[in-house]
């Protein structure tokens, strides 16, 4: 019983450190801090590391059976753990119109 509360508690701790804004988020997953947005770039949609490729494009290669190793060839600059940030920033942050909201 008690260990129950300790997860439970545990559990909405991280619940309330996901929903506070800036450097917060970070408390949850560190590498959430390797995107960015900036309103003048890409329209303010979340990107990998200050460069032009957004969480969302890489998620949609990934979806379309592009591999990580494939992309890697074709944009360099990226390293493997931006791969971790894409998919940390998406669980974190949810897009609303992907789901249709």
């Amino acid at each position: 019983m008690k260990k129950d509360c300790k997860l439970v508690s545990k559990v909405k701790r991280a619940t309330r450190l996901a929903r506070k804004p800036d450097d917060m988020n970070v408390a949850v997953n560190p590498y959430v801090s390797r995107i960015t947005i900036k309103p003048g770039v890409r329209s303010g949609r979340p990107c990998v590391r200050d460069t032009r490729i957004t969480v969302q494009e890489i998620l949609r290669w990934l979806g379309s059976g592009v591999t990580e190793e494939e992309i890697l060839s074709d944009y360099p600059y990226l390293e493997k753990d931006d791969f971790k940030a894409v998919f940390a920033y998406a669980a974190q942050f949810p897009d609303a119109r992907a789901s249709g909201l």
